[in-house]
């Protein structure tokens, strides 16, 4: 059952290291895509990250958006402190 999941993780913080030491004793493999800076963008680690089914964002709040709208194809998000903008008509 969890042989197949492709887990990727976004940020590299203090969160990170909390998710990633219960994926590690779960003997869950794991990419983690970390951008230098708001403009930074790697296509090809990016490429990785879209073959995921799983993905974890955790980068600044800013960002959380952004990365859910260009991997729209994922199955499962985790997001940390989810804050998206108010929309008002």
């Amino acid at each position: 059952m969890w042989s197949n999941i492709r887990i990727g993780i976004i940020g590299k913080g203090i969160q990170y290291e909390r998710i990633s030491k219960i994926l590690r004793k779960k003997k869950l493999k794991f990419f983690v895509y970390k951008p230098k800076n708001d403009n930074y963008f790697d296509k090809k680690k990016y490429k990785i990250l879209e073959g995921c089914n799983v993905i974890f964002i955790l980068s600044p709040n800013k960002t959380h958006l952004k990365y859910i709208k260009s991997l729209s194809k994922i199955d499962i998000y985790f997001v940390k402190n989810l804050q998206l903008p108010v929309l008002r008509s």
